[in-house]
């Protein structure tokens, strides 16, 4: 079916379509915004040509089985802004501007930490002999494993992914992947109110 669409797709059209759903909606399911990207999708295909176009909902409680698996409780990010204040103030990612930067189910926090770099973040050894305790960790693999890591098991505030690929140390502004702020268990939400 995708190769039938991009062949009937004239240029540019696949384009601009991934773009503006990557930009304006947080597509994350389920969300406002995942049902966002289905209305324009939806609208997308009717525009098309197509008119038996049905969007179809189901509960997200988190308690409800689809086949085999719980459905996911709703989330919807708001703001997420992230930036740079030392050596000098710059903005870093800002989900106003890019919807995809802000980690799923993040918390409402205000922190200002220092960032400490674990590499992959995925594996203990990446996370000896450092202190991430209340700060941001800054990871490169996996961000489910580093994010248990980081923050439920070492306390860190938060992560921040690197774009697979960037080298180390050398990424330019807007080349952030995520940032998902939580309270490890038993700690107070940083900052939420």
């Amino acid at each position: 079916m995708f190769h039938a669409i991009r062949d009937e797709s004239p240029g540019e059209e696949p384009l601009i379509d991934f773009r503006n759903i990557v930009t304006k909606y947080t597509g994350f399911t389920p969300s406002k915004g995942e049902d966002d990207v289905a209305e324009y999708i939806a609208g997308r295909l009717r525009s098309n040509g197509l008119t038996d176009v049905k969007i179809e909902g189901f509960p997200a409680d988190g308690r409800k089985y689809y086949w085999a698996f719980v459905g996911e409780p709703a989330w919807e990010g708001e703001v997420g802004i992230l930036d740079m204040v030392k050596p000098h103030g710059q903005r870093i990612a800002d989900f106003a501007v890019a919807r995809q930067v802000l980690g799923r189910y993040s918390t409402s926090a205000d922190v200002t930490s220092e960032v400490i770099d674990v590499g992959e973040g995925v594996g203990d050894s990446d996370y000896a002999g450092k202190d991430v305790k209340g700060k941001i960790v800054l990871a490169s693999g996996g961000a489910e494993f580093a994010h248990r890591l980081a923050v439920w098991k070492y306390g860190a505030a938060g992560l921040l992914m690197s774009r697979a690929g960037v080298e180390r140390g050398r990424a330019p502004p807007g080349r952030v992947r995520a940032l998902a702020i939580s309270a490890p268990p038993g700690a107070a939400r940083y900052g939420c109110t």
